[in-house]
């Protein structure tokens, strides 16, 4: 990952970082919380589907035929947008969404006993909102047709809190212990890096199979005066420390969710290490963690509600 004259390798900054940078960027919680603080922009005819990183318009009367619809960041102008989908209100009040492709794998159950108008099928694209309603009534289901509605006035609003889910697997573990490992490499230094007490870490960021869990998730901040709910820094924060004999980093991208990184299990001889620095992606600025200005954010601002599961 890093040579001896301390640059890094084509294979690592091109195939490697493309393959897990843009997990972190697009396909993540963070990567939402990127696209809400970026400019909008008119975009240029991307596409991108996210596997990871779920956005739902809360299950609230206000929203009417959108509540609890699933919507997407368009990677063009970093906004959500509405996909085209199946809605099913099952008979206990649980709400289900499919999209074309898994409408096929919906358990039977949930189709018994319907109450009235339990189905709808919404969507911005006319083409792909038929190809759905027939999708339902191959079922067996009776659908009106289709019809225009404007979007409800609470959709419209200039902020709006939505329901986030998503899930952490293994490339978003190795994604964010590069990042981890790659600071290192920077204040350490290449040669110390390439010792072989570092294999571990350097095996699983290049996707080997490791014999022990390399990252997990922190319920504490980094910062000492923050707490799970209240953050003083909206950016970027990678450190790291020993601990006896081991060696972690901290990574939390926008000081949401904390990572911690087993960058080194046994580093040998005790002895201190320990860096750390925050990213303002905003002001474009580096600070030191132990020059960090203290700033109280409201609770609006620094609550987040976090539905995401690793695996």
């Amino acid at each position: 990952m890093v040579l001896n004259n301390n640059e890094v390798c084509r294979d690592c900054n091109s195939t490697l970082g493309r393959d897990l940078d843009q997990i972190l960027s697009r396909d993540s919680f963070e990567g939402m919380i990127r696209a809400n603080s970026l400019a909008q922009e008119q975009g240029a005819g991307e596409r991108f589907s996210p596997r990871r990183a779920w956005l739902y318009v809360p299950d609230e009367q206000q929203f009417g035929v959108l509540r609890g619809a699933r919507m997407v960041i368009d990677p063009n102008t970093r906004r959500p947008t509405l996909l085209d989908q199946i809605l099913v209100r099952s008979q206990d009040g649980s709400l289900h969404t499919f999209l074309e492709h898994d409408f096929s794998q919906a358990a039977a159950t949930i189709f018994h006993n319907l109450p009235p108008h339990a189905i709808r099928v919404i969507g911005l694209n006319r083409e792909k909102v038929d190809v759905l309603m027939q999708m339902v009534r191959d079922r067996g289901i009776t659908l009106k047709d289709r019809e225009t509605v404007d979007p409800p006035v609470a959709i419209l609003q200039p902020d709006i809190r939505m329901v986030t889910e998503g899930r952490i697997d293994v490339r978003t573990w190795r994604a964010v212990a590069k990042i981890a490992f790659n600071y290192l490499a920077y204040h350490a230094g290449a040669q110390y890096v390439l010792s072989g007490k570092f294999d571990p870490i350097r095996d699983f960021v290049t996707g080997r199979r490791t014999d022990h869990a390399m990252v997990q998730l922190l319920n504490s901040p980094i910062l000492a005066h923050e707490t799970y709910h209240w953050r003083a820094f909206e950016g970027h924060l990678v450190a790291y420390q020993d601990e006896g004999r081991t060696l972690r980093g901290k990574v939390s991208l926008y000081n949401s969710i904390t990572y911690e990184v087993m960058l080194c299990g046994d580093l040998g001889l005790y002895y201190t290490m320990k860096q750390g620095h925050a990213f303002d992606p905003i002001q474009k600025t580096i600070i030191t963690l132990g020059n960090l200005p203290f700033k109280v954010l409201t609770p609006t601002d620094a609550t987040r509600f976090l539905s995401f599961f690793p695996i």
